[in-house]
């Protein structure tokens, strides 16, 4: 696990307004700033300062957020403090408490209350997903695509993890609407992405398979496509590519006979509802990927979307 990691799913960059307001949300200090307030319906207190930045780009120190998570039960080390257990139960049980409470109501009519909710809901998330058997990032990957079965101890829990990132999906307009510079919700995962470096002239030596994360279990073979914002929209579906899982790549679903993006979260927004639609997907490919950019526009694909893989054939 990395020690920091990106807050926010795009790469933009935050405008020195929207920067002092992230600094408001996270302040640790303030009891009624959307981190503090969030970290009191799961639970946590006191609430610990992890916001954190690196060349103008806001993040969180990942490690720390583990050891507030776990209530001190999981060390900076990564070792076990035994006597923090009874204080971990007891978060955890406060946490299912608000959760259920959460997804049974409506959506907070202001803004400021939805950050705070989408901030729980991260935390919730990432605290089932430490109650799941140990697993890489890419079996559980795996459960959600479909392509390979959780064992029954751990089904309940990403039913959970589902169903709270729906709720989560549907705050993402008030992180739009605070942060127009990014536009999107915070990423789900505590693992740190890969930074896409965007190449107009990819290298002659064209990568012509790639791994990834399986999102939606189902193979397909089409045509590719690199959807940019200024690509029409094709008359027949093709396997769309993408640079990154960001929220606008749903309007493109109805053209799409699969779909891979170079990088973003399996939880993403765009890969939870290509999830539900039934489409074959895989995502977080990697640099090589957004580096073959428009070069692999009408070359023949397969996507194996339970395996997370690309190939050009």
């Amino acid at each position: 696990m990395s020690d920091w990691t990106p807050f926010f799913e795009s790469e933009g960059t935050l405008s020195a307004t929207e920067q002092e307001h992230l600094v408001r949300v996270f302040d640790s200090q303030d009891t009624k700033s959307n981190w503090s307030l969030a970290l009191t319906l799961a639970g946590i207190q006191p609430a610990p300062q992890l916001l954190q930045w690196r060349n103008g780009v806001p993040g969180l120190a990942a490690s720390e957020f583990i050891v507030a998570l776990s209530a001190g039960y999981v060390a900076p080390d990564g070792r076990k403090r035994i006597l923090r257990l009874p204080a971990l139960l007891g978060s955890q049980w406060k946490m299912d408490q608000e959760l259920a409470r959460v997804l049974e109501t409506a959506v907070p009519a202001r803004v400021a209350d939805q950050l705070t909710q989408s901030l729980f809901l991260g935390i919730a998330i990432q605290a089932l997903r430490m109650r799941l058997p140990s697993s890489t990032e890419t079996q559980f990957a795996a459960w959600l695509a479909g392509s390979s079965r959780p064992p029954a101890s751990a089904r309940a829990t990403i039913a959970r993890i589902l169903k709270a990132q729906r709720r989560r999906d549907e705050l993402a307009r008030a992180w739009s609407a605070c942060f127009p510079s990014v536009g999107y919700q915070p990423a789900e995962s505590t693992e740190a992405p890969q930074k896409i470096r965007h190449e107009p002239h990819p290298s002659p030596s064209l990568t012509s398979v790639w791994r990834g994360l399986p999102v939606c279990a189902g193979q397909v073979v089409a045509p590719a496509l690199w959807v940019t914002s200024d690509t029409q929209r094709p008359s027949e579906p093709r396997l769309l590519i993408f640079a990154q899982a960001r929220p606008e790549a749903v309007e493109w679903y109805e053209v799409a006979a699969g779909l891979a993006f170079a990088q973003g979260g399996v939880l993403s927004h765009a890969c939870s509802v290509a999830r539900e639609q039934g489409i074959p997907s895989a995502t977080g490919f990697g640099k090589s990927l957004a580096s073959a950019g428009t070069s692999l526009n009408g070359r023949t694909v397969r996507l194996d979307g339970g395996a997370g893989t690309l190939e050009v054939i």
